[in-house]
């Protein structure tokens, strides 16, 4: 007996030291062939954490927005670029999606899935849509880039007081402003209902932007090695332009100098300030 129960205990600490980590990057395949064949509803259930916030013009936890989600929603994600924290712990995909009822396509727009690893198994935190505009095309990724973050120097200050500073500029010095001194030279900027814009595009076009954006902070996901930072919160616009509000997702990555920069920034505004339940 005694024999048996060692020869299991041998055979369990084996498959332990031999058993191969999911890749995110296959996580974020996985899901995309779940959503596409077995429908969104479905896919968010298997692969989000029970406390993933959906966001859209409003931020929703999991539970409550799963309620407006129908069955019959198939949605296509071609994802276009993954970061990974240096700890591997902490990532984010920004792709292409297309929206399918009952086999017809009807929306379409961009996506950001966050993925954190807790207990060793990857699981998406945060999930965010913004739709284009039906007069507006995008070309579809061929196929997804992974981009793990090197480790660097470590940070010359902390990034609760970074994104501080940039909340601060964009309500009272606007978008230039933010995007010269934070920006990364690979910054992708997301509206509602317009085109994504990327590197020299954003600098280039922020600086005839008029009026500010003011953002209320509510969640920040850090990854351990505290080279890749998620902040969600709430914002309205502000100064000489219409008045709306929404939410927005900064992202920021630590550079080789110790440095953190903005790559992602995802505001999502609406004028009538109707809530647009995501998914």
């Amino acid at each position: 007996m005694k024999k048996l129960i060692f020869s299991f205990v041998i055979l369990f600490l084996s498959l332990s030291l031999f058993a191969k980590d999911v890749d995110l990057a296959t996580e974020e395949t996985n899901f995309d062939l779940k959503s596409s064949k077995d429908g969104f509803k479905n896919a968010i259930k298997s692969f989000a954490k029970n406390d993933c916030l959906m966001v859209g013009t409003k931020i929703l936890p999991l539970k409550e927005s799963l309620k407006n989600i129908e069955e019959n929603k198939y949605v296509i994600f071609y994802p276009d670029k993954l970061y990974i924290s240096s700890s591997e712990d902490l990532g984010f995909v920004f792709g292409v999606f297309e929206e399918r009822f009952s086999g017809k396509p009807l929306f379409y727009g961009y996506y950001i899935n966050v993925w954190q690893k807790i207990k060793g198994k990857w699981k998406i935190v945060v999930h965010q849509k913004t739709f284009l505009s039906p007069r507006l095309d995008e070309d579809l990724p061929n196929e997804m880039q992974k981009i793990s973050i090197a480790k660097g120097k470590d940070p010359q200050k902390r990034f609760e007081d970074i994104e501080k500073e940039i909340l601060t500029n964009l309500k009272q010095m606007g978008e230039a402003k933010v995007y010269k001194d934070y920006g990364d030279k690979n910054i992708i900027k997301v509206r509602e209902l317009s085109k994504a814009e990327r590197g020299k595009q954003v600098f280039i076009r922020a600086v005839a932007l008029k009026g500010g954006i003011d953002g209320e902070l509510k969640y920040t996901f850090s990854s351990d090695s505290k080279d890749l930072v998620v902040f969600i919160g709430y914002a309205k616009a502000t100064g000489a332009q219409p008045k709306a509000s929404g939410t927005f997702i900064h992202i920021l990555k630590l550079d080789e100098e110790g440095n953190y920069k903005l790559i992602l920034d995802a505001t999502s505004l609406s004028r009538n300030f109707v809530k647009r339940e995501i998914m």
